[in-house]
């Protein structure tokens, strides 16, 4: 099991960082904005709807053959540096979305993609942290996905 990382605020906040080798910030960019790459790494299947603002709706399979379907609403673009998200899970107790930060900085080696998601304090109490750690387990799985499947195509 993963330990908790400093910047962690279990139930609260997360950071996750991941350095993708060989990719610039405009050359990782398209991988956090056009969906048939985000559904490479982040979900099973991602579509997006034009806004403003812009949606991605994303839908990831579940062991039990369901679909967690996820919400993301764009509330920051400034490509190729940063996104914030509004983020949330569809049919689920979550009144009200996460903050999602992705940020893209350049480094000697390639890029560095830092996620920062906060407000789960915001969710029920009986689901904020179980949120929180399935987000925790997630990024860290995602971000390395992201830094494979961007090393091969570098």
């Amino acid at each position: 099991m993963e330990g908790i990382r400093q910047g962690d605020i279990p139930g609260v906040q997360l950071r996750r960082r991941q350095l993708v080798l060989g990719m610039t910030p405009a050359g990782l960019w398209p991988h956090l904005a056009e969906p048939v790459k985000l559904s490479q790494w982040l979900a099973d299947r991602v579509r997006s709807e034009p806004g403003p603002p812009v949606v991605f709706r994303l839908e990831t399979d579940q062991p039990n053959d369901s679909a967690r379907e996820e919400y993301a609403e764009v509330v920051e673009w400034s490509p190729p540096r940063r996104m914030v998200l509004g983020f949330r899970e569809l049919h689920a107790d979550w009144r009200s979305a996460t903050s999602l930060t992705l940020e893209l900085h350049p480094v000697a080696q390639g890029c560095e993609v830092m996620v920062f998601q906060e407000g789960f304090q915001q969710l029920p109490l009986s689901l904020g942290l179980t949120v929180w750690e399935r987000s925790r387990l997630r990024w860290t799985a995602a971000l390395g996905r992201l830094a494979q499947l961007a090393e091969l195509a570098s």
